[in-house]
């Protein structure tokens, strides 16, 4: 280190004693200092020559009881590095500001154990790639099953924790992460994802499936001119006066089904069309465009005929989520998504009006 002997200071400084049983073929340079730099320390009395017992946490800054720890810490961020990963792949960090240790997991990620041996490879890489490494993080909440923190890191990038054990394939994300996690956060973890999968490493050495995002961004803002039911609309866009039919993303109302047809139409569906018409036809809206969701349409023979193409968006009339709406009124449920599918950054919030609804028993959630 600035072309010191890192050994030779560590010996000054009394944390290590001089290995006499050495080879003799392999003996550094600065071999001649190594004994009397150690027996300089115990003149000193410097680190276990002290007499003085080291214990980490002994500046008192952090509770040793993790209720306590939990409370102290919850909603606030720390500097620290990645000192050991235990058994349960918990890593535990140090915090040199506070001179403590935390067992922490990072949220919404996960360290599965396939078998025997793939467990001995991802303590390998992990030790290689994951120790030693500075993080930046802020605590969450408990992990209920383990004595431990979770957390989440404040600069994610390649090189930060979490974007090595995900990119190095040794690390997913959890299947919940869509709802436990913030969008942008989610998007970030799901590059690093995306990264291991095309290259077909770790976990995901047989992965056959696709990454690529159908995600879509733009917003504009239209005058809802059709309701076709409570997840479809036709609207025009007043910046280029052209008309596209949009679902709303993430949500699933029944289906009218063909006027002319009797019983072809789902409960509830006109009901939920007459209410979003009545809610927001006539009005302009802001368009948040989010993703395209490819349909196949197969023949009788389960042949593929053609592939239907879904623009999904989020409608905004003033502050008002349409969806939300819709989905709170029980219009309409909420499609979670599986595996790569794209969805809304306002999905939590479907879901927690899904939730209402259900309380309330209202339209689909209902017995009538």
């Amino acid at each position: 280190m600035d072309g010191k002997d890192v050994s030779l200071m560590v010996l000054g400084n009394g944390w290590a004693v001089v290995n006499e049983k050495a080879d003799e073929s392999h003996l550094p340079d600065a071999w001649d200092e190594y004994q009397p730099a150690n027996d300089q320390a115990k003149a000193n009395n410097l680190g276990m020559y002290s007499m003085k017992p080291f214990k980490y946490g002994s500046k008192g800054d952090l509770p040793t009881n993790f209720q306590d720890l939990l409370e102290k810490t919850k909603g606030k961020t720390f500097e620290g590095y990645s000192e050991d990963i235990e058994y349960s792949f918990a890593y535990k960090m140090y915090l040199p500001h506070h001179d403590s240790f935390m067992v922490v997991n990072f949220k919404g990620v996960m360290i599965p154990i396939v078998n025997a041996d793939h467990a001995k490879a991802a303590r390998t890489f992990l030790f290689r790639n994951c120790i030693q490494q500075d993080v930046h993080f802020e605590v969450i909440d408990q992990n209920k099953e383990k004595d431990g923190l979770i957390v989440e890191e404040v600069d994610i990038n390649d090189d930060s924790l979490t974007g090595r054990m995900l990119r190095g394939g040794f690390a997913r994300m959890e299947n919940n992460a869509a709802m436990t996690l913030e969008h942008d956060y989610f998007l970030k973890l799901k590059k690093f994802e995306d990264e291991a999968k095309n290259n077909k490493l770790g976990l995901w050495k047989d992965f056959q499936g696709q990454t690529g995002s159908s995600a879509v961004q733009s917003t504009f803002n239209a005058i809802v001119r059709e309701v076709h039911s409570a997840d479809s609309v036709t609207v025009l866009n007043t910046s280029n006066g052209e008309k596209q039919r949009i679902y709303l993303s993430n949500i699933k109302a029944p289906n009218v089904g063909n006027p002319q047809i009797e019983g072809s139409s789902q409960p509830w569906s006109f009901a939920g069309k007459e209410f979003l018409r009545n809610h927001i036809v006539g009005k302009t809206v802001k368009c948040e465009m989010e993703y395209i969701r490819k349909i196949p349409v197969k023949d009788d023979m389960g042949n593929l005929e053609k592939e239907l193409v879904h623009q999904c968006a989020s409608l905004f009339l003033g502050e008002e989520n349409v969806a939300q709406t819709v989905v709170s009124q029980g219009y309409a449920k909420v499609t979670l998504p599986r595996g790569d599918d794209p969805f809304t950054s306002h999905i939590k919030e479907l879901n927690e009006a899904e939730e209402e609804a259900k309380k309330k028993k209202l339209a689909v959630h209902s017995n009538k």
